[in-house]
């Protein structure tokens, strides 16, 4: 019974520990780059990116083919 009360406790202990890390490392990027919406959907259109797109992001993302 302890091992079942623990394991369930760590997992609920462990998930609200990644939610909290993930909302302020999310937090401390936008107050730190100030992020605005033209921003993130530049973030996104260089991650998915054009074919033939130029330096080091591009051709890494090219050399995996992404698309």
């Amino acid at each position: 019974m302890t091992v079942v009360l623990s394991g369930g406790f760590s997992d609920a202990f462990g998930s609200i520990v990644v939610g909290m890390w993930l909302c302020g490392a999310f937090t401390m990027c936008t107050r730190a780059q100030k992020w605005t919406q033209e921003k993130i959907v530049y973030v996104l259109w260089l991650l998915m990116g054009p074919p033939r797109m130029k330096g080091p992001l591009g051709f890494f993302l090219n050399r995996l083919k992404f698309w």
